[in-house]
């Protein structure tokens, strides 16, 4: 999480604030980290600067960045298989040179739970730094997002987002550069990357559990203006304004947020982000184009296959390939409930009830307790089957386990029901067109062949192909 990067507060030493050593860790490897190893020419430097690096801790053992640069660049670098047991064994070094350091106290529990997966290594790492000070913004803000992502104790989890980052929205410029500026003149604040982490992860903790939009919104802006290039930042405020119907601001800050490559952190999210934006708008083609980036990234970004997915089937009414979205997702997780809700769909839109009934029932036989499973089921069984009694017991069931988040989604997803009822009305029309277009055509063929036995057959295979190229397809996206 952005919030548990690794930084000394304007109040600790100065070694503690950066290393004395910058490598260039992408230089020092073949064809640009691809994981080659070190370019020949290059070894003395790498020997060189490991071994600077080596010095530094030695003189300074508390110097965390110093330990985390001699991390990457073995991990980088190197190539060792040992980096983290040594980065590990170093951080406690530091631990038993400056015990009462608040922040090699953090930064070796922000280690423990990044690198390590140690959570309760971490966690009681955050509390001793929390024991040496109280008001330290990383601790506080790192145990948050334990409470947030991991304990889902939500309520202490707001107290400790509130304490990291001073929150008092009664203050008219709370949410503005200069007040937070103004904390930190007294070394309260961590750096700017770091502090907007901790306000990023307090955004999305009340994007996602508060559902208050608004104060999301502020606290994203505040994290941008912290770090205007962090591409996770610009893709949440930009989602988060989208919801708030602010499609132009929405669309800046994605656009902001492209990547320069494809091997641009975050670039298949952004390209996702961006095109489910564009089929919000109408846009469809535009959202395809951003969509197919994406797949040709990641040809199963699982995300993007459903969104293209249901665009495909309810925007450009292309079963088949609103199909092949779902079967790639399926293929990498065959339970995924989203693919087989979706899957269900296509086959409800075609026609196919007992495939579709079929799909439904294994979406809630495998998620028993998810919401959105048993309400799309229960509206399919409703409005296509009239199986009336059947989808009282399963909206009754939603409603146990949940009854907010029921009422909430009944009223997203019944018109899209009503959708797909729409959508399967036209195709079985156009099946009935297709089929009577078929047996006049083959009755045409039957009449020519009597009269011209020697009719050309590369004209009907040519035919035969062109109804082919014809049908709606996607090609970049489709197998």
């Amino acid at each position: 999480s952005g919030a548990a990067g690794v930084a000394g507060r304007k109040a600790s030493k100065e070694m503690a604030e950066k290393s004395r050593f910058q490598f260039p860790a992408k230089a020092l490897i073949d064809d640009g980290g691809t994981g080659k190893g070190i370019a020949e020419d290059l070894a003395e430097e790498a020997r060189l600067i490991e071994e600077g690096l080596l010095r530094e801790l030695e003189a300074h053992p508390d110097n965390v960045t110093a330990i985390l640069d001699l991390w990457r660049f073995q991990t980088i670098v190197r190539e060792d298989e040992e980096s983290v047991p040594k980065a590990n064994a170093n951080f406690k070094a530091a631990m038993r040179h400056a015990p009462e350091d608040p922040n090699v106290v953090c930064s070796f529990g922000t280690f423990l739970f990044e690198v390590m997966s140690d959570i309760s290594g971490a966690e009681k790492r955050y509390t001793r730094a929390l024991e040496i000070d109280k008001h330290h913004v990383l601790a506080n803000a790192n145990m948050a997002t334990i409470h947030h992502t991991v304990t889902d104790n939500t309520q202490k989890a707001q107290e400790l987002y509130r304490r990291a980052t001073h929150y008092d929205p009664g203050i008219k410029s709370y949410f503005t550069l200069e007040y937070h500026q103004a904390l930190n003149k007294s070394g309260h604040l961590p750096s700017p990357s770091d502090y907007a982490g901790v306000l990023y992860n307090y955004g999305a903790f009340i994007h996602e559990f508060a559902k208050d939009l608004e104060k999301a919104r502020n606290l994203y802006y505040l994290a941008v203006a912290f770090d205007p290039h962090n591409v996770a930042l610009l893709n949440n405020l930009g989602s988060v304004l989208a919801e708030l119907k602010d499609y132009n601001m929405s669309e800046a800050m994605y656009r902001r947020a492209q990547p320069a490559s494809n091997r641009a952190p975050y670039a298949v999210i952004t390209l996702h982000n961006y095109g489910v934006l564009q089929a919000e708008r109408g846009r469809l083609d535009l959202a395809a184009e951003l969509l197919n980036r994406a797949l040709q990234i990641d040809p199963f970004h699982i995300p993007t296959c459903l969104a293209y997915g249901r665009m495909l089937l309810e925007s450009k009414f292309d079963p088949d390939g609103a199909e092949r979205m779902y079967k790639r997702v399926l293929r990498r997780n065959p339970g995924h409930v989203l693919a087989l809700i979706g899957y269900a769909q296509v086959a409800q839109v075609r026609g196919e009830d007992v495939q579709a009934e079929e799909l439904y029932t294994r979406a809630t036989d495998f998620h028993e307790t998810n919401v959105e499973a048993l309400l799309h089921k229960a509206l399919y069984l409703e409005l296509a089957l009239k199986m009336v009694s059947e989808a009282d017991q399963l909206y009754a069931k939603a409603q146990q386990l949940d009854e907010a988040a029921a009422r909430y989604k009944y009223e997203i997803f019944l018109p899209r029901q009503k959708l797909l009822l729409t959508l399967a009305k036209k195709y079985h029309s156009r099946r009935v067109q297709q089929e009577g277009s078929i047996a006049a055509t083959s009755a045409g063929w039957l009449f020519l062949r009597a009269a011209a036995v020697l009719a050309p057959i590369k004209d009907l295979l040519w035919s035969a192909a062109a109804s082919r190229w014809l049908a709606p397809c996607f090609g970049a996206a489709g197998e």
